[in-house]
């Protein structure tokens, strides 16, 4: 499953290695392209795409249905609140011995790499609200949410 797959890319790489995959995101936009991308490779029959919100998941995901789960670039986008609604319900709907794959923006440890990634981010902000039309903030202990927020 790639959980907010935005323009597909994540989910095209995974069905090219013959992975058949679940993709959901809530960008109508973003599942658009996603699709159009899809169908030019011919890949409509490994890949399903879905237009889902994270709070959502409970109602539209069944238990234990993964192997694995994929979240790039999710996290950042989402409120504390939900980021905890949406650890939970990844473990919920992976398989006993599945795996939970994040990719996304934390906050450096030291002052200075903190510094540097906030000067570099501004620019980078500006451009991912353009783009996608949502702000994004670093994820802040990251590891420590994982191991708490599971159920």
């Amino acid at each position: 499953m790639t959980f907010g797959t935005g323009t597909g890319t994540l989910a095209i790489f995974c069905a090219q290695k013959g992975c058949r995959v679940f993709a959901f995101d809530k960008s109508r936009k973003m599942l658009a392209i996603a699709s159009k991308k899809i169908n030019e490779l011919d890949l409509n029959d490994l890949i399903h795409l879905a237009e889902l919100s994270v709070t959502e998941m409970d109602t539209h995901l069944e238990d234990n249905a993964f192997d694995v789960i994929v979240a790039a670039l999710v996290f950042s986008e989402l409120l504390e609140a939900e980021q905890k609604f949406a650890f939970s319900q990844c473990f919920r709907v992976l398989k006993l011995g599945g795996r939970l794959i994040i990719e996304d923006e934390v906050v450096p440890s030291s002052l200075w790499k903190r510094m540097v990634h906030f000067l570099i981010r501004i620019p980078l902000s500006i451009i991912t609200y353009i783009i996608a039309q949502s702000l994004t903030r670093p994820v802040k202990d990251l590891e420590r949410k994982l191991i708490s927020f599971r159920i």
